[in-house]
Order: structure tokens, then C-alpha cells, then sequence
């Protein structure tokens, strides 16, 4: 009996980690996504600008 309450409790701990482990994952994905289309964006807004210039 024991050793199967030591198991659900490890259980619930691995899946905990799990939990954090995928939304932290999830989060620095989203993050990165959101950094490169602004990066994108503020490259072609400064393209465009030099190309005025130059005209």
C-alpha cells in the first residue's frame, strides 16, 4: 500500500513538472514568434525609409 501512494505522489509531481516544463516551453515559443515579426516589421519600416532618402 505504501509504495502505491509513493507512486501517485510521484505521479502528480512528474506531471507538475510536466506542466510548468510545457507552458514555460509554450511561452518562449510564442515570445520568439512575436520578436521576429517585430524585428521584420522594423526592418522593412527602415528599408522603406532609406529608399525614400534615396530618392
Amino acid at each position: 500500500m505504501k509504495n502505491e501512494k509513493k507512486e501517485m505522489i510521484d505521479n502528480k509531481e512528474f506531471q507538475t513538472l510536466y506542466d510548468k516544463s510545457k507552458k514555460l516551453i509554450d511561452s518562449a515559443r510564442n515570445n520568439m514568434g512575436q520578436m521576429a515579426n517585430a524585428i521584420t516589421v522594423l526592418t522593412s519600416f527602415l528599408l522603406g525609409r532609406y529608399i525614400v532618402e534615396q530618392e
